[in-house]
C-alpha cells in the first residue's frame, strides 16, 4: 500500500510536470534581489594490509572497566577476561617494535594474541560517507571515518576549506551549503574563482521558499559555468514537490536531489522514500541521501509520522543504499552537540561494511600459579595471571 501511495504521488506529479514544462523556457532573473530565508545549521585512501575479523575464533568485547574494544579469543574464561580488562585499565601498555618471546615456553608460561580496536576508521573501499556536523573538528570527523565534509559559512569558507584540507578532506570532497541569501550566494558564485568543490547545495529550497524558481536556476547555471565539473545538490522530503524539483534536474546542468525524510510517514518508510527518489521521482538524478544522527540512530529515538513504528535506523539505511547500488550516504549531525552519536554511527558503518577500523595486536604473557604447572596448568585451565602485555608497533585495517 505504501508503494502504491508513493507511485500515486509520482503519477500526479508527472502530470503537473508536463504543465509546468511549458513555462520552463521563461527568461531567468539574473539581477540579484534581497531574499532572505533560514536554513538548517547543519580522502583518505586505505592501504594494505587489510584483514577480516575471524568470528569463528574471536568475539568482539567492549570491556567495562578499561573501555577498550577488543577482538578476543573465545577460549578465555570469564576470570581471564576480567584480568585483561583490569590490566588494560590500570597499566600503560607499551608499544614495542616486534614481539619478544622465548623459543621454548615453560609449563607455567603462555602467550595470547588479541586485537585492540582503535577509534580510527576509514571508508570501506568504494564507499563514501559525508557528514554535516558543526561541533566536531574536521580532524575528528576524518578520524571517525568520514571522507566528505559539509561546510556552510559563507564568510569563513576559505579558512574552513583550508582547515578541511589540512585534516585530510580534499576540496573535491567538500559540499558547500549556500547561505539562503540570494545576493550573497550570487556574489560568491559570480565572483573570481569560487571554490571548485564537489557541489554547491540548497537545503529544502522548495519547501522553505527562500528562492524563487528563476533564482534557483540562476545559481545552478552559475555553478555550471564558473565551476566546470562541480555539481548542484538539492534536498527534499516532500514528494508532492517533485514537479518543481524534477524540472530543475532537467534544466540545470549537473543537478541532483537528495532525500532528507528521516521519519517516514503514511506514504512510506525512509527506505521506501529512498527507492522512490531513485527509481520513480528523480531517475538518474538521485545518487545519495541523508540520514539523521538522532532520528535514525539505533535506539528508536524517532518514530514514523504514520504508524508510530521506529524510524529506519542507520543499519537499515546503509543496507538500503547497498540494495540501491548507491555508494555514498550523508549523515546530518548539525546542532545536536552529541559527538557520541557520531561515533556510534561509525561503529555501525564498520559493522555493516561501510568502514574499515584500525586494529593493533595485543600480546599478553601469562603465568600459572601452581607448584606443579606441568600437571595442573593446561591453558586455559589453572590459576593463570598476567605478567605483562605489549602492543605491537603498527597495525592494519580490518573489516568487521
Amino acid at each position: 500500500m505504501k508503494n502504491i501511495k508513493l507511485f500515486s504521488i509520482f503519477f500526479v506529479s508527472f502530470c503537473l510536470t508536463i504543465i509546468l514544462q511549458s513555462c520552463s523556457n521563461e527568461n531567468l532573473i539574473t539581477t540579484p534581489t534581497e531574499n532572505k530565508g533560514d536554513v538548517k545549521p547543519m580522502a583518505k585512501t586505505v592501504t594494505l594490509p587489510i584483514a577480516t575479523i575471524d568470528h569463528a575464533r574471536d568475539t568482539i568485547i567492549t570491556f567495562p572497566k578499561s573501555g577498550k574494544t577488543l577482538a578476543v579469543s573465545k577460549s578465555y574464561t570469564i576470570k581471564q577476561l576480567a584480568q585483561i580488562d583490569n590490566y588494560l585499565a590500570t597499566h600503560n601498555v607499551p608499544i614495542i617494535s616486534s614481539p619478544v618471546r622465548p623459543y621454548a615456553l615453560a609449563c607455567n608460561d603462555h602467550y595470547t594474541y588479541d586485537y585492540v580496536m582503535t577509534n580510527t576508521y576509514e571508508p570501506y573501499t568504494g564507499k563514501n560517507i559525508g557528514v554535516w556536523c558543526d561541533y566536531m573538528s574536521p580532524t575528528q570527523l576524518n578520524n571517525w571515518g568520514f571522507n566528505k565534509l559539509f561546510i556552510n559559512n559563507i564568510t569563513t569558507y576559505q579558512t574552513d576549506i583550508a582547515n578541511a584540507n589540512t585534516a585530510g578532506f580534499t576540496t573535491q570532497n567538500i559540499v558547500f551549503g549556500l547561505s539562503g541569501n540570494f545576493i550573497n550566494d550570487y556574489n560568491l558564485l559570480s565572483g573570481n574563482n569560487p571554490p571548485n568543490v564537489e557541489a554547491y547545495y540548497l537545503d529544502e529550497v522548495e519547501e522553505r521558499g527562500y528562492y524563487n524558481e528563476s533564482q534557483i536556476r540562476t545559481l545552478g547555471n552559475l555553478v555550471a559555468s564558473k565551476c566546470p565539473g562541480t555539481n548542484f545538490y538539492l534536498s527534499s522530503y516532500n514528494p508532492f514537490l517533485r514537479p518543481y524539483y524534477y524540472l530543475l534536474t532537467q534544466n540545470v546542468p549537473n543537478t541532483y536531489i537528495m532525500c532528507d525524510e528521516y521519519n517516514g510517514d503514511c506514504y512510506g518508510t525512509v527506505s521506501e522514500y529512498w527507492t522512490a527518489f531513485q527509481q520513480n521521482l528523480y531517475p538518474g538524478h538521485n545518487n545519495a541521501n541523508w540520514m539523521s544522527v538522532v532520528a535514525n540512530d539505533m535506539n528508536c529515538d524517532a518514530h514514523s509520522n504514520c504508524d508510530g513504528n521506529c524510524s529506519d535506523n542507520w543499519a537499515v539505511l546503509l543496507q538500503q543504499a547497498d540494495n540501491l547500488g548507491e555508494n555514498t550516504v550523508w549523515l546530518f549531525a548539525a546542532g545536536t552537540g552529541d559527538s557520541t552519536r557520531v561515533q556510534n554511527f561509525s561503529y555501525i558503518a564498520w559493522e555493516y561494511g561501510w568502514m574499515f577500523r584500525w586494529q593493533e595486536t595485543l600480546a599478553t604473557e601469562w603465568q600459572c600459579d601452581s607448584p606443579n604447572p606441568c600437571t595442573n596448568c593446561t591453558w586455559p585451565n589453572g590459576n593463570w595471571y598476567i605478567v605483562k602485555a605489549n602492543i605491537y608497533e603498527g597495525g592494519y585495517w580490518v573489516r568487521f
